[in-house]
């Protein structure tokens, strides 16, 4: 859902656990997927943890990201 792609190719990559990320995906998620397909149940997060991850948390957009603001046309503007 991130990259619009399946994780995994290969059966062996399920059963090790190897995630190839094709596409351009930040640390922090790959970290958070990563940490969520754990082998080991006991090592996954919890949901709680999931919701505070920072990349849920939506912090680590630049301050000039979260500042776009959308501009209506008017049927006269050139602009």
């Amino acid at each position: 859902m991130v990259c619009g792609d399946i994780p995994f190719e290969h059966d062996e990559e399920i059963i090790k656990g190897q995630v190839f990320f094709r596409q351009t995906v930040s640390s922090e998620c790959q970290h958070l997927i990563k940490w969520c397909l754990s082998l080991r149940p006991s090592d996954r997060p919890s949901f709680e943890e999931i919701r505070n991850h920072p990349w849920m948390q939506g912090d680590l957009l630049p301050q000039a990201a979260s500042e776009i603001h959308l501009h209506s046309l008017s049927p006269g503007s050139s602009k």
